[in-house]
């Protein structure tokens, strides 16, 4: 089953989601994933080595083949927070992209909640969550606003036909 962009009628059967850290892509694209039975597949899964607990980056030459092997299919969700060259292909491909945005605050909290469930086993991590990793994860969320989303909407600026941008503001 697939769904189907209500704006053109079209088929949805690839469809990328982005945003920032702690903006709900992986819940939403679960949810995305269940609802309408296409494959979901994490760019965290490709870009940190599966076999460290550490994070380690994957060998270009792996991160690579992984992505090109998922792109084959005839339908995938991919979700994640990069728009760097590697996913360059994704973006073309896709039916949709869609752009999470949420308040810096509001990702602060989820990042927040998703480490003290890592820490307590609540959720599996595939890696180690430590204090240090928290910091780190915080002080880029800051900087994400200013710094990343500038340089992520001059990305897929060649690819507004298919952007969606979805502003999620807690009220």
């Amino acid at each position: 089953m697939a769904d189907q962009d209500v704006t053109t009628g079209s088929t949805l059967r690839k469809i990328h989601i982005l945003g920032g850290p702690g903006t709900g892509k992986t819940y939403s694209s679960s949810i995305l994933s269940e609802a309408i039975g296409i494959p979901l597949f994490h760019l965290d899964d490709l870009f940190w080595n599966p076999n460290s607990r550490k994070y380690v980056r994957t060998s270009v030459e792996v991160r690579d083949a992984r992505l090109a092997e998922i792109l084959s299919r005839d339908a995938w969700i991919v979700e994640g927070a990069y728009t760097s060259n590697w996913v360059r292909e994704c973006l073309q491909r896709a039916d949709i992209i869609l752009f999470l945005s949420l308040p810096v605050l509001w990702r602060d909290w989820n990042i927040l909640k998703r480490f003290v469930k890592f820490r307590f086993g609540l959720l599996k991590a595939t890696h180690e969550e430590t204090f240090a990793n928290l910091l780190e994860l915080f002080s880029y969320n800051h900087k994400y606003d200013r710094e990343e989303v500038p340089q992520i909407l001059e990305t897929l600026s060649e690819h507004s036909a298919k952007l969606r941008v979805i502003n999620l503001n807690p009220k």
